[in-house]
């Protein structure tokens, strides 16, 4: 590549035959979004020979100096109209492969003492996705989950984005993902996705790792402020609880204080084990000394042989369903702003307090506080969303490392320069209805 970065052979094919000839001047934009939202290449072609016949779902590939794949994907929308001179002219618009994902069965899951790769690598596999995209190579094992579970609700991109937020808790850093051309995951810190290079104003520039930057724009965004949450989860086991109750020879019936029941530990009578069946299901002639009706939280002794007359002779220990209810705030923020701004969630597959916290912190972590968000445009091929690239520009305050969130590529009207608007910082994507904890 030049230093000023014009002089490009590309290649646009269409299932499999190059019409880099045919793109009309100007007319060729294409966007990269970090995470979940389907990157596209939107393209005018001039189809003066009437040699096209595109269709939907036909594979687009963007390459630059015949190695540097810069898009891939399929036609999503067809649009053919005629210019001034009667020739029939095309309007593509392409998503990335990234759309595929989106595309896959949802399932419900559970993992139990996985780290976050390797359940990444078990949702690709589980979608159909491998061999097809490299779900290894790029992906960083992160940190282990004592529990991971999916509610079949979301989407694998939403499951990715919950996955991420949780990684980047755990390792109290920014994370990202995205999908390259060549059909690859990079999902880890976005520190280890560097840019190829940096920017900054024009005077500080080396034209090697760092090039100038124009239309820079930078602002604090405290607009989705959340610094206290409430999550709202289903149902876990109780710890297990004894009642006694006093035998008077006659009463067979005894009541649990809570219902339904969820397990039986043990019933004793007279400090022996009674074995016990389900009620309205299994006999007293099959073996049982008890029956259980764990939907009334009752236990029921035979008729013909009620327990005898003693104080607390029988005793139950079992175990009920508590609802998990945690509530979590961030502190510091609340000093900052003098206030709470609350946010409620309630998911049914979040069954433990460990659970729910960690839920909580992954979205106190990327809200309790206002962020820095921006954007730039530079003249160069190169950035990707997902990466991490270093911005100096004093005049804006700017100085350090931010995520890059999009970038949207138009190629100019002379056909191989480009001109790339980039926004950086903020937040990602939201969290989907996926849920786990951290070990």
């Amino acid at each position: 590549m030049t230093i000023l970065d014009s002089d490009h052979t590309f290649t646009l094919t269409i299932a499999g035959t190059d019409r880099w000839s045919m793109v009309l001047k100007g007319m060729l934009t294409l966007t990269d979004i970090e995470g979940s939202a389907i990157d596209t290449l939107r393209v005018d072609l001039k189809d003066s020979a009437d040699a096209l016949a595109p269709n939907e779902w036909q594979e687009v590939i963007l390459t630059a100096d015949g190695t540097d794949k810069l898009f891939g994907g399929f036609t999503t929308m067809v649009k053919p109209t005629f210019d001034k001179d009667n020739r029939r002219l095309w309007s593509l618009t392409c998503e990335s492969y990234v759309t595929l994902l989106a595309r896959t069965p949802r399932s419900a899951r559970t993992w139990v003492g996985a780290t976050i790769g390797s359940i990444v690598g078990d949702l690709f596999t589980n979608a159909g996705l491998t061999p097809e995209f490299n779900a290894v190579t790029h992906v960083t094992a992160g940190a282990t989950l004592d529990v991971f579970s999916t509610s079949g609700n979301d989407t694998l991109p939403q499951v990715l984005n919950t996955l991420r937020g949780l990684a980047g808790d755990a390792a109290a850093a920014a994370w990202a993902w995205r999908i390259d051309a060549d059909k690859a995951l990079w999902f880890g810190a976005a520190a280890s996705d560097t840019a190829a290079f940096n920017v900054c104003a024009i005077a500080n520039a080396n034209w090697n790792t760092t090039f100038p930057m124009t239309a820079a724009a930078a602002g604090l965004d405290a607009s989705q402020l959340v610094n206290r949450v409430t999550v709202y989860g289903g149902v876990k086991a109780s710890t297990a609880a004894t009642e006694t109750f006093n035998g008077n020879g006659a009463t067979v019936l005894f009541r649990l204080a809570y219902k339904p029941v969820r397990d039986i530990v043990r019933v004793t009578l007279a400090g022996v084990l009674q074995s016990h069946g389900t009620d309205w299901y299994d006999a007293f002639g099959g073996g049982y000394n008890v029956l259980v009706n764990y939907a009334a939280g009752t236990v029921r002794f035979p008729a013909a042989s009620p327990p005898p007359v003693g104080v607390n002779n029988i005793a139950a220990t079992y175990r009920y369903n508590t609802s998990v209810a945690v509530q979590v705030s961030d502190t510091a923020s609340y000093a900052a702003y003098g206030r709470y701004f609350d946010q409620e969630i309630a998911e049914s597959s979040i069954t433990s307090e460990a659970d729910a916290t960690d839920r909580a912190n992954a979205i106190l972590d990327a809200y309790a506080f206002g962020v820095v968000t921006g954007s730039f445009t530079v003249e160069r091929l190169g950035l990707k969303a997902g990466q991490q690239i270093g911005i100096e520009f004093a005049p804006l305050g700017l100085t350090g490392s931010y995520v890059i969130r999009q970038v949207t590529t138009t190629w100019q009207p002379g056909g191989t320069h480009v001109r790339c608007d980039v926004k950086f910082g903020g937040r990602p994507d939201s969290l989907s209805q996926a849920v786990g904890g951290l070990i």
